[in-house]
């Protein structure tokens, strides 16, 4: 996480942040900050949301979507501030496609 990066102290939304790399990857097969060392991924990480997941697989859910870039966000404060919440934001995602067939766009 950046606050891991810069030495900060470390937290459960460090573990969100964590989650929402993985997911990245997941829905797109890309890491959400390429670089071609370790260096340059922490930096990257540092300057900036990722690309938008939906740029490299537009049939996401812009709700799933956005769930996993405030995952990602460079303040933890931002971020969903533990893991129970972020699992009921999650649930919020499954219930609109489970009323609407489709994920919602």
């Amino acid at each position: 996480s950046p606050e891991q990066i810069r030495g900060k102290p470390l937290d459960g939304r460090s573990d969100v942040y964590a989650l929402g790399i993985l997911a990245f990857e997941l829905f797109t097969g890309q890491l959400p900050f390429p670089g071609k060392s370790a260096q340059e991924t922490m930096i990257a990480r540092l300057r900036g949301p990722p690309a938008r997941l939906r740029d490299l697989q537009p049939e996401l859910p812009a709700k799933l979507e956005a769930l996993i870039l405030r995952c990602l966000a460079i303040d933890p404060a931002e971020r969903f501030q533990s893991m129970e919440e972020l699992a009921e934001a999650l649930e919020g995602v499954a219930a609109t496609r489970a009323l609407g067939g489709p994920f919602e766009r």
